[in-house]
């Protein structure tokens, strides 16, 4: 049964954030050996590794020209989210707009403020997964619960679990779920990509492979960088394997690690492709 929740797991759980970022290179595949990293900062300093995203990234990432790299892509998983422009940030009042359906490739220097919500009309998703052994009795939970109680949660949702603090959603009569989707403000330092991983609570990412793009489409040495989730990081063999085959594929993972190493706490930590490198983000919880 899905039961119902005042806070999103991100507003309710989260007390500080470390983002550690891995630079671009051949021939350093894990995640970064962190040195003297302890919790009197927010902000870790590593010594940063590189490592290769694509075949296909690689091949062109000295020769990108000016408008290349102001290029931005937004995606999810399942595809076929409604993505709109928040061009007063997350905080604005001021109405979204509208910018299609992911995948997107979207031009940076037209969207100054760098905030999208990515909206996921619940039918949509719920045709999308429509076929997955393991997501059957989801389904079934969800559409009981939505049917006779409804799943609105009072301007937050802990149906999926965002890597953000900030969701929006539509609710329809009886306080049904319409639609549901994170808010995400890139950062022009380290971002070029969102992707919003539409994974109930409780969910193994891997049910979603099959709705991800093909395995290899980010290049990814998984067994050395397996390996160093598990010794650098503190994933368990499990999380490993998932995570490795998440990026492969959809260039993102998130998970809970109950000890994340660089700091010794329970944390969220999303694994992301962004600009050539993998950017890795803890998330201490409470």
């Amino acid at each position: 049964m899905i039961h119902k929740a005042k806070f999103s797991i991100m507003q309710s759980v989260v007390c500080c954030i470390c983002v550690f970022i891995i630079t671009a290179c051949d021939n350093a595949p894990g995640p970064p050996k962190f040195e003297d990293s302890g919790a009197k900062s927010i902000k870790e300093d590593v010594r940063t590794q590189r490592t290769s995203l694509s075949a296909r990234e690689s091949e062109s990432l000295l020769a990108k020209s000016d408008s290349e790299s102001n290029r931005i892509q937004i995606d999810s998983v399942p595809r076929g989210a409604e993505v709109s422009y928040l061009p007063g940030g997350p905080d604005s009042k001021a109405s979204s707009i509208p910018v299609g359906k992911t995948p997107l490739e979207l031009d940076s220097n037209k969207y100054p403020s760098g905030t999208f919500v990515i909206m996921m009309n619940m039918d949509t998703y719920l045709q999308a997964i429509n076929g997955i052994p393991g997501l059957k009795e989801w389904i079934e939970q969800f559409n009981s619960q939505n049917d006779f109680y409804g799943c609105g949660y009072g301007g937050s949702s802990e149906l999926f679990q965002f890597d953000t603090s900030t969701t929006q959603q539509v609710i329809g009569a009886n306080q049904k779920l319409v639609a549901v989707g994170p808010v995400y403000t890139l950062d022009e330092a380290t971002s070029d990509r969102i992707n919003a991983l539409f994974v109930p609570q409780g969910v193994s990412v891997r049910e979603f492979f099959p709705l991800m793009p093909t395995d290899g489409t980010y290049f990814i040495d998984k067994d050395s960088y397996g390996s160093s989730l598990v010794v650098d990081y503190g994933f368990n063999l499990s999380q490993a394997s998932e995570a490795v085959q998440s990026l492969s594929r959809c260039g993102k993972y998130v998970t809970t690690v109950d000890e994340f190493k660089p700091t010794g706490r329970r944390s969220m930590v999303v694994l992301s492709a962004q600009r050539g490198s993998f950017l890795t983000s803890a998330y201490a919880l409470r």
